[in-house]
């Protein structure tokens, strides 16, 4: 189990230093909780889906708008562990988007957001 954490908490680090990088302003969220998270097994890319449609996010073979291969795998983890915990996840986007709803639909995010967070409900 300590080797798992240590793995997750790598991963976050990674995620965070890489996505967090970018523009600090956000000018759209979109929030909701993770109903699908998938790896195409052929092509590496993570497609999500938390109430948006399906977005192919990155991939973890080549580098895919701000994210790596290693990043893409970091953002896996933390995907699937806020899936499973159905912990609201929140994406920020620059300005490319002006409501969630234009976001596409079984296609990739360009630009991608550049930041990812997971929000626990209030008690």
């Amino acid at each position: 189990m300590i080797v798992k954490n240590r793995f997750v908490s790598a991963a976050l680090a990674v995620l965070t230093t890489t996505v967090l990088a970018s523009p600090a302003c956000a000018q759209l969220q979109c929030a909701g909780t993770l109903s699908k998270v998938a790896l195409h097994p052929q092509y590496g890319t993570l497609q999500i889906d938390y109430g948006y449609g399906v977005h192919y996010l990155c991939s973890v073979i080549q580098n895919e708008g701000l994210f790596t291969p290693e990043t893409c795998k970091a953002a896996y983890s933390l995907l699937l562990s806020a899936f499973h915990a159905q912990t609201e996840v929140r994406f920020f986007f620059a300005d490319t988007y002006t409501t969630c709803a234009d976001l596409p639909n079984w296609a990739a995010l360009n630009p991608s957001p550049y930041h990812i967070s997971l929000n626990r409900p209030a008690p």
